[in-house]
């Protein structure tokens, strides 16, 4: 394995599940490689950015619909033709429904995966990677995660689908979903919509007060990959180096 003496972001896709590749990041740091979030066909689709899927080491899933797991049925054939683990990284409530959703296909699941519990509060530390997570406003009643992963000093923050808005935030009184949770962030890929303003997603507009509001970078992703965006998005394939 490539160690790595910085941490490198790399989005393998940044579509919203209706158009352009499926969102999924790898983020790269030490001998660890994380992919958050396995996009369909991962061979292929990690192979067109240089990229073997057998050096990922850990899949972090940030909630159950379908364009966040559609790897996850890959991954678990590969891990029994290799005859090693997939190393899961989720919330309890969410690998619960992960178990059941893939069970019926992979009668031998809880042999094929090694799950790793995370949830917000106490961080996850994996070699020098430490992972922080929260719950976030999204639709789904077992949860939905965002996170915010460091490694040697930098900070990567990685929004997950979650309803970006002022007046939502001043009702839940959450201070986990207003930018001050972005704050240590040296680099954030948030999902945004520009059609939808009053739909599940994060409009552009809300997107645009959060990177006003923090000293790094703001970069969409999870969205219609569209021309001429008001919006600066993540680049498919594009190594971001946090040194």
């Amino acid at each position: 394995k490539r160690l790595r003496d910085a941490m490198e972001i790399m989005p393998i896709g940044i579509g919203n599940g209706f158009t352009g590749t499926v969102s999924s990041c790898l983020v790269r740091s030490g001998a660890r490689v994380l992919w958050i979030d396995p996009g369909g066909y991962p061979a292929h689709t990690l192979a067109r950015h240089g990229v073997h899927w057998d050096d990922v080491t850990d899949i972090f899933i940030t909630h159950n619909h379908e364009d966040h797991v559609q790897g996850m049925s890959a991954v678990l054939f590969r891990a029994r033709h290799l005859g090693r683990k997939a190393r899961i990284i989720t919330a309890p409530s969410i690998y619960h429904v992960l178990r059941r959703q893939y069970l019926k296909l992979c009668p031998d699941f809880d042999r094929l995966v090694q799950f790793t519990p995370v949830s917000p509060g106490p961080p996850l530390e994996l070699d020098g990677i430490t992972i922080h997570t929260r719950w976030n406003h999204h639709i789904l009643p077992y949860g939905t995660l965002g996170l915010k992963i460091s490694a040697r000093g930098r900070t990567f923050g990685f929004s997950g689908d979650t309803k970006l808005d002022e007046r939502i935030n001043a009702l839940l009184g959450r201070p986990e979903l207003t930018p001050q949770w972005f704050r240590d962030c040296d680099l954030v890929f948030h999902e945004v919509s520009f059609d939808h303003p009053m739909g599940v997603h994060s409009h552009w507009k809300e997107v645009e007060k959060l990177q006003a509001a923090l000293d790094c970078p703001v970069l969409g992703y999870h969205t219609d990959t569209g021309q001429d965006r008001p919006l600066a998005l993540a680049g498919e394939g594009k190594i971001y180096r946090l040194e």
